[in-house]
């Protein structure tokens, strides 16, 4: 029971991580796409 508490846990984490990365990215991308359009 311990285990899949964890797991489920780390696999939160993990997603949110993944979410913010992608954000991230999708930020710096509209920054040069702005910046290369000017």
């Amino acid at each position: 029971m311990r285990s899949l508490f964890f797991l489920s846990v780390l696999l939160e984490w993990s997603f949110k991580i993944f979410l913010n990365a992608i954000c991230v990215l999708i930020f710096k991308f509209a920054l040069f796409e702005k910046l290369f359009k000017i």
